[in-house]
């Protein structure tokens, strides 16, 4: 079976996040490659490159393992939309599933509307929080320091605030659970 391997394109200044998603690829192909023929394809910025690359190997199945696309993990849909185009049986979520779940806030409303419980994200006094990047993968910028509790809403709107110049991402600040 010819199966390719796509994967994030992986810039000069690559980050512990994609250094990671190259891992990934490589540990998958070494265990693909045993009994199947594999390509890594890396999913950049000039989309027809990679639709030329995949049309070229003409793969029966791809590994989705595109996390961000240009550094930007909810764009990780574009990766998803393109192979459904293209008719190409891949691994991973569908569409609909992946642009929830790229935007916390929107997965939030959808599991909150099926009654599935989740973290509040309104402010409550004595309550610890853990800022979250609003559209990356939750590991993206998320260390001990992201864990804080407030003394007022516009206490917590400026560490927001503060979250979203150092970094450029949006965030939010959800009630923390530990585990």
């Amino acid at each position: 079976m010819k199966i390719a391997i796509l994967r994030d394109s992986i810039p000069d200044n690559d980050s512990l996040d994609e250094l990671d998603n190259l891992s990934e690829a490589k540990f998958t192909e070494k265990c693909l490659a045993k009994n199947h023929d594999i390509i890594q394809i890396p999913f950049g910025s000039n989309i027809s490159q990679v639709i030329n690359d995949i049309r070229a190997y003409n793969p029966d199945v791809v590994f989705n393992l595109v996390e961000s696309v240009c550094g930007c993990g909810a764009l990780s849909a574009i990766a998803v939309q393109l192979l459904e185009t293209m008719g190409i049986p891949f691994t991973g979520n569908p569409i609909y599933p992946q642009i929830i779940s790229a935007d916390k806030g929107v997965a939030k409303r959808v599991m909150e509307s099926k009654h599935i419980p989740t973290p509040t994200c309104l402010f409550k006094k004595n309550t610890e929080y853990i800022l979250k990047a609003k559209f990356e993968h939750a590991s993206i910028a998320l260390d001990d320091s992201c864990i804080m509790s407030f003394s007022s809403q516009e206490e917590m709107n400026q560490a927001i605030d503060k979250k979203r110049a150092d970094t450029g991402f949006e965030w939010i600040a959800e009630e923390y659970v530990e585990g």
